[in-house]
C-alpha cells in the first residue's frame, strides 16, 4: 500500500510531467509565486527522485497545494498557454549543447550526481573488500583519477566529431566546438555542485523535513 510520502511523490510526478511539461524552473517559479517561499530546481529534483536513494527528500503538502492552486488560478491561463505553445514548437527539435546543459541544471543534475555517488561508493567498497581499507582507498583514488582523464579525452573527441558533423566552414567548426566545450563544462559544474551538497547534506539536502 502506498504511504503518504509515496502518494505525494506520485502526485508531484503527475503535476510536473503533465501540467508543467517537465519544466522544473516553471514548477519552482509557480511554487514561489503562490507561497513566497523560494524553492530551487534541485529541491524539485530531490522531491521526485526514488525514496531509496540518498538524494531523495520528502515533498511537502504545501508545495503540491501551491502547484494545484497555480493551475486553477485564471490569472495564470495566459502563461500556461504560452508555455504549452513554446513546448509544442520545440518538442521535436534537437536541443543545442547549451540547451542540453540547461536541461541538466533544471531537471537532471541530482539524478546524475546521485548515480555517480552510488557508483563511487560501490567502487570504493569493492576495492576495500579486496585489499583492505588503506590499500583499497589508494587503488580507488587511482582509478578515479584515471577515469577522469579518460572521460575528459572522450568528451573532447566527442565535441570535435559533433562540431565536424554540424559545420561547413572552419569558422563554424570553431564556434561549434567552443559551444560544445562550454556546455560540457556547465554540465560538469552542475553535476559536481549537486554531488557536493548531497554528499555533505547541505543546502537543499540539509534535512528531509516537509515543513
Amino acid at each position: 500500500m502506498m504511504n503518504e510520502q509515496d502518494h505525494r511523490r506520485f502526485r508531484l510526478h503527475g503535476l510536473v510531467n503533465k501540467d508543467f511539461l517537465g519544466d522544473n524552473d516553471w514548477v519552482a517559479n509557480a511554487i514561489e509565486q503562490q507561497t513566497n517561499k523560494a524553492v530551487s530546481v534541485r529541491t524539485i529534483q530531490a522531491w521526485l527522485i526514488e525514496p531509496s536513494r540518498k538524494s531523495s527528500r520528502n515533498c511537502p503538502e504545501w508545495a503540491l497545494k501551491a502547484l494545484e492552486e497555480y493551475l486553477q488560478d485564471s490569472k495564470n491561463e495566459e502563461m500556461i498557454l504560452y508555455r504549452k505553445k513554446r513546448y509544442e514548437d520545440t518538442f521535436s527539435r534537437i536541443k543545442s549543447p547549451l540547451e542540453w546543459s540547461s536541461e541538466v541544471r533544471s531537471n537532471l543534475a541530482v539524478a546524475f550526481a546521485t548515480s555517480q555517488l552510488e557508483h563511487d561508493s560501490r567502487t570504493l567498497g569493492k576495492w576495500q573488500k579486496e585489499f583492505g581499507t588503506g590499500q583499497g582507498s589508494q587503488i580507488y583514488d587511482l582509478e578515479r583519477r584515471l577515469q577522469r582523464e579518460i572521460t575528459a579525452h572522450m568528451k573532447a573527441l566527442s565535441a570535435i566529431y559533433k562540431a565536424l558533423d554540424s559545420s561547413e566552414t572552419f569558422e563554424e567548426f570553431r564556434e561549434a566546438l567552443k559551444e560544445q566545450d562550454r556546455a560540457d563544462r556547465l554540465v560538469d559544474y552542475f553535476v559536481s555542485e549537486a554531488k557536493h551538497v548531497i554528499e555533505h547534506s547541505s543546502e537543499e539536502f540539509a534535512d528531509n523535513s516537509t515543513t
